[in-house]
């Protein structure tokens, strides 16, 4: 019987080995070096696409697993989760994880994200009192199609935040990710769970953050090819009019007058009415 460890076996061996580091990035996190590393190894070991997980470049994939422990994510599919990318791996902070580091942020009470469906009943809109919100799931029947995602924020303070992100919105974003299939309601097997975070990620620039959770945002723009630009619409730059100079001052009051053409009224076409 061989003794050979296989390719799984020698990652998990040298996650082992990070247990010092790993104990340094959990430092203020709350979370036991222990547990992190035995929730990193079954991650490993579990993964969905774990043959290409263990072909990929195994710096990339360390440091993804010590990214998470700095940011006190758990890498254990809920919390974060381990991506490949072509042959690198990166770390991604998922919803739960965000909902996790935006209440431990000090400032943010409670935040949610749900998908709305074509027979639910929802509102959104905003008065001089604030934002009035509502959302009924309707559970007695089928509730039709996926038309939006809301996601709410309530801040210490009392101050309440929520925006809604219609199917075309996601879509939109869809098309910048790497991962453009996960957010299609018939290929995702997860589609849910990264409509909510695309919601969430979006209303949290509008909300405090803690380093934390600024830096696990970051790490989520890894997963478009125009990072940080899922909120953003392109505009043209305004021309601005170009100064004159002497020289072209000169230049222009050299230049002859354009010849003025004189059009005789019945030289013109008739137009049909």
């Amino acid at each position: 019987m061989s003794n050979e460890l296989t390719t799984i076996g020698q990652i998990c061996q040298s996650i082992d080995k990070m247990a010092q580091s790993l104990n340094e990035s959990l430092q203020g996190t709350g979370i036991s070096p222990l547990r992190f590393i035995a929730t990193a190894k079954t991650a490993v070991q579990t993964h969905a696409d774990k043959e290409r997980l263990a072909n990929a470049d195994r710096n990339s994939l360390y440091l993804s697993i010590k990214k998470a422990a700095g940011d006190g994510l758990m890498p254990d599919g809920r919390e974060a989760a381990l991506v490949v990318y072509g042959n690198q791996v990166q770390y991604q902070p998922m919803v739960q994880g965000l909902v996790k580091l935006a209440r431990n942020s000090g400032e943010i009470e409670s935040i949610n994200a749900e998908v709305v469906y074509e027979k639910d009943e929802f509102e959104l809109y905003y008065d001089f009192d604030g934002v009035k919100f509502k959302h009924v799931p309707n559970w007695k029947d089928d509730r039709g199609q996926p038309v939006l995602v809301w996601a709410s924020v309530k801040l210490k303070s009392g101050e309440r935040m929520a925006r809604a992100y219609p199917r075309s919105r996601i879509q939109t974003i869809a098309t910048r990710s790497k991962m453009s299939k996960n957010y299609d309601p018939s290929q995702g097997k997860d589609w849910e769970e990264f409509w909510r975070k695309a919601a969430i990620r979006n209303i949290l620039k509008y909300a405090p953050k803690s380093t934390a959770l600024d830096k696990a945002i970051q790490e989520m723009d890894n997963e478009f090819d125009m990072a940080g630009q899922v909120d953003v619409v392109e505009e043209k730059p305004i021309e601005q009019p170009k100064q004159e100079t002497k020289a072209s001052k000169v230049v222009k009051a050299s230049a002859p007058e354009p010849e003025k053409k004189t059009i005789d009224i019945e030289d013109l076409p008739e137009v049909p009415f």
